[in-house]
Formats: C-alpha cells, structure tokens, sequence
C-alpha cells in the first residue's frame, strides 16, 4: 500500500475530516490534502 492510500485509510478510520486530521497533527488542511493525493510525502 502506497502512503497516501495508507494515511487516507487512517484519517477515515478515525472518522476524522481532513481538516480535523491536520488540526490533531497540528499542520495545515492544504497538506494532508497533497498526501492523501500523492503530491508530496510526510517526511
């Protein structure tokens, strides 16, 4: 499983929205939006 599928299935196992997922990890919505596409990886 590639990354960005794997922290989508997290955050939606949470029931968490992107919004919510970014506050809890304390970044910006923008950025879990380009992982969960593929854009960028967490480092």
């Amino acid at each position: 499983m590639e990354i960005h599928a794997l922290i989508k299935m997290i955050r939606k196992d949470l029931g968490l929205s992107q919004k919510k997922f970014a506050e809890k990890l304390h970044i910006s919505f923008s950025t879990v939006n380009r992982w969960e596409n593929g854009h960028v990886t967490p480092n």
